[in-house]
């Protein structure tokens, strides 16, 4: 079941996920990049065989659910892999991509975790880890489309903090 954060009417959402804006196609998937102060949290995934960037560095996040927009999507999962509840207010649009398994878009928001760490709890994937721009560039399994959007999603951060 969809919790009513949001202000959005139900019509909205469906169009929102059904006709991007940015890409002129369904948005299947919604993640948060979680940021603590001039780092950010990522999700090292399950290392399971089948599963899609198994055992990858990547953003908290999964799919946009019937008549869900990307935003309630982004909360949800919030919920469900880590414990915390962000509202509306908390989650800033951020950036639309095309998922490289050209499944559809990827829609991601901005979040400052800061006030949730203590109720944060690692529910999905093997373990967080809290990077730098540094440490992030560093990192030898990072989700390949993160690499490819790293400029764009460190300038976002920087100009936040």
């Amino acid at each position: 079941m969809v919790k009513e954060y949001f202000l959005y009417p139900r019509e909205y959402c469906q169009k929102v996920k059904n006709n991007s804006s940015y890409l002129g196609r369904e948005i299947v998937s919604a993640g948060v990049i979680l940021q603590l102060d001039k780092r950010i949290i990522l999700q090292l995934r399950d290392n399971k065989r089948g599963l899609v960037y198994s055992n990858m560095w990547g953003v908290f996040g999964g799919q946009v659910e019937e008549k869900e927009c990307p935003s309630q999507a982004a909360v949800r999962e919030m919920e469900e892999e880590l414990n915390i509840t962000l509202t509306e207010n908390e989650i800033k649009s951020f950036f639309e991509y095309d998922m490289p398994e050209g499944k559809g878009g990827n829609h991601l928001f901005l979040a400052n975790v800061k006030p949730h760490l203590e109720d944060m709890i690692v529910k999905e994937g093997q373990r967080a880890g809290i990077f730098s721009r540094k440490e992030m560039r560093n990192l030898p399994n990072l989700v390949p489309h993160l690499d490819k959007y790293f400029d764009i999603l460190w300038g976002a951060i920087e100009e936040r903090t």
